[in-house]
């Protein structure tokens, strides 16, 4: 039974939280998206912001400072509140103001659509504690638990859908999968679409479903959805291409391992993160641009990351 309610729940689609009407998506620079409310924490964001480019709809954004904000936060609920029992804290989840970059992420697309942080922190330090799945699997099963009986606020239908969409980015779907290809293509001639196939799965789409599941929480419409499920795709293979950049540099690759500079070499790698980066921020020209700036911020932010 609780199979087929989420089946039925994951297919059923949702109605927006705002009685406006969404109209068309805007592709044009400047778009009329204001159709859902502001939150008290999006305002805290918007604080973030320095100024307008003329060359650019989005507004400058002191994205260094949204992420501090953003990880102390999630930091604060998974420690100091208990969102993870003492006996799971160390040494799987470091209690560090680091990125946090999937809960962040998960947090910023909740805000875009007019969501409360306060609603979607649940499903970040979900986020959060499925990163680290690979160090302790006994988050995983706490991960499911914590997002059902912590999250406020939130109707079922959206609850059970958002619960669907994390959970599956671990399983057959997503990184079991990518981990699977992986270790078939040892010491074979791996082609760019198989080595996305695996970073796609393999570690971008836990950011795919970070960023979903933030939209789910905060009762954005299926169109916003699809949208920012496609800047989620982007930004999660963006995400694994700077890295093997950084490794590359580093001289951390073994020598079996297929990566993006070995496939493409350096600039090669850096031009096809670029141009995800500009894909992926092509999604979010349908939303106000001063909402979707720690969103478009955040996605610069992956491709100037040093280590």
């Amino acid at each position: 039974m609780a199979s087929a309610l989420m089946t039925s729940s994951m297919n059923t689609p949702l109605h927006h939280h705002s009685k406006t009407p969404l109209g068309q998506p805007k592709v044009a620079p400047n778009p009329k998206a204001s159709h859902v409310p502001k939150s008290s924490s999006l305002d805290q964001a918007e604080n973030l912001t320095i100024k307008s480019n003329n060359n650019n709809p989005y507004p400058e954004f002191q994205i260094d400072e949204y992420m501090k904000l953003k990880a102390k936060k999630i930091n604060k609920a998974l420690f100091e509140e208990a969102a993870v029992p003492l006996i799971l804290q160390y040494p799987t989840l470091p209690n560090h103001e680091g990125e946090r970059v999937h809960g962040t992420l998960c947090i910023a697309s909740c805000e875009l659509v007019g969501g409360n942080e306060s609603s979607v922190i649940p499903l970040a330090c979900a986020a959060e504690m499925l990163m680290t799945l690979a160090l302790s699997r006994a988050l995983l099963c706490y991960a499911v638990e914590h997002m059902a009986t912590k999250t406020k606020n939130v109707s079922p239908d959206r609850l059970v859908r958002a619960i669907g969409e994390i959970s599956s980015a671990v399983g057959t779907r997503g990184v079991l999968a990518g981990g699977i290809m992986e270790i078939n293509s040892k010491g074979k001639d791996v082609s760019l679409s198989e080595l996305d196939f695996i970073q796609r799965h393999k570690c971008g789409k836990l950011i795919e479903a970070s960023v979903v599941c933030g939209v789910l929480i905060g009762g954005g419409s299926e169109e916003d959805i699809e949208k920012l499920r496609k800047y989620g795709k982007c930004v999660g293979l963006v995400y694994q291409v700077w890295d093997n950049i950084l490794d590359n540099m580093k001289k951390e690759a073994g020598d079996d391992k297929v990566t993006y500079p070995k496939l493409m070499g350096v600039d090669g790698a850096k031009r096809y993160a670029k141009e995800l980066v500009a894909e992926a921020n092509q999604e979010l020209a349908y939303f106000d641009p001063t909402r979707a700036a720690p969103l478009y911020h955040l996605a610069d932010f992956l491709v100037s990351r040093h280590k």
